[in-house]
């Protein structure tokens, strides 16, 4: 079984980044994170969710786009990897 992964850009208009898709079900995403911590006047990091069940940890943070999108990909392909064994 081919699991057909692909990145879209968001499209809404104050939305930034891109959404993991199989088929046409968004299972991840990520986005520039536009809030600011106390104390720090720049953030310059992108923010990563899995829309994935059964994930304790679904939010993530990387300081540029390619490092989070191979982080939420390998994420997602071992949740199927993980499921598909479990459905046999």
């Amino acid at each position: 079984m081919k699991l057909n992964f692909v990145w879209k850009a968001k499209t809404g208009e104050w939305q930034t980044g891109d959404e993991l898709k199989l088929n046409r079900i968004a299972v991840a995403g990520y986005s520039w994170n536009g809030s600011r911590t106390q104390g720090h006047k720049d953030n310059d990091d992108w923010i990563g969710n899995i829309y994935l069940p059964g994930i304790t940890t679904k939010r993530f943070v990387a300081p540029t786009q390619e490092e989070m999108k191979t982080k939420l990909q390998d994420i997602v392909i071992k949740w199927f990897i993980e499921a598909l064994k479990e459905g046999k």
